[in-house]
């Protein structure tokens, strides 16, 4: 008998923190929205929400690299919390996490999220308890945390070096080599490095 009230009492413990497979559905509230288009490295949002809210990231941009998370320390919830995102409105879900990562709190998920491509995105909180995918808002106490933040730009230009190199052939697209005016050249070099230039006259 001491073995069922063991399992009973114990067995919802065990569970609080055990990680969900699979993305919450769409199925909060979207009760946030903000533009981040041209958001530079190092800006952030940051603020308070309850489970089942949602914030809407309008134009992300696939060339950068996001965080999205819930490690704020001056949470009030007690519970395990999952981060689900989708394209704006719903569709498939494209990243989800409620792996307890956080080292200022091991119940707390974070997301870093690269947009597979550019727009709208849809970021979801939600709870676990004694199930995956909850919505506890009583609106006093059950609230959270949360931090996004743009981490890195992975556009860049970056001139060559001015290096010694010998032009090899230049040729027209048809890759002939008398290229006529007012088209298209490309010259190859002796360091396998191509440019592209327009003969203009």
């Amino acid at each position: 008998m001491r073995k069922i009230y063991f399992i009973v009492f114990f067995l919802p413990l065990i569970g609080l923190t055990q990680a969900n497979p699979d993305p919450c559905p769409y199925d909060n509230s979207i009760d946030n929205t903000t533009d981040v288009f041209g958001a530079e490295v190092g800006a952030s949002l940051s603020g308070i929400a309850w489970s089942g809210w949602g914030y809407r990231l309008l134009n992300m941009e696939s060339s950068k690299t996001y965080l999205i998370s819930l490690c704020d320390q001056s949470i009030n919830s007690t519970f395990d919390h999952q981060i689900t995102i989708y394209t704006a409105g719903g569709g498939q879900a494209v990243a989800w996490n409620d792996d307890s990562d956080c080292s200022v709190n091991p119940i707390r998920p974070y997301l870093i999220f690269t947009p597979p491509f550019d727009g709208d995105y849809d970021v979801l909180w939600d709870e676990y308890w004694n199930s995956y995918c909850q919505h506890f808002n009583d609106g006093l106490s059950d609230y959270f945390g949360y931090y996004m933040e743009v981490l890195s730009d992975n556009t860049s230009i970056s001139e060559l070096k001015n290096i010694n190199r010998k032009l090899v052939k230049s040729i027209n697209l048809l890759g002939k080599e008398s290229p006529a005016m007012n088209n298209i050249v490309i010259h190859i070099y002796d360091d396998g490095s191509v440019e592209k230039s327009v003969i203009v006259k």
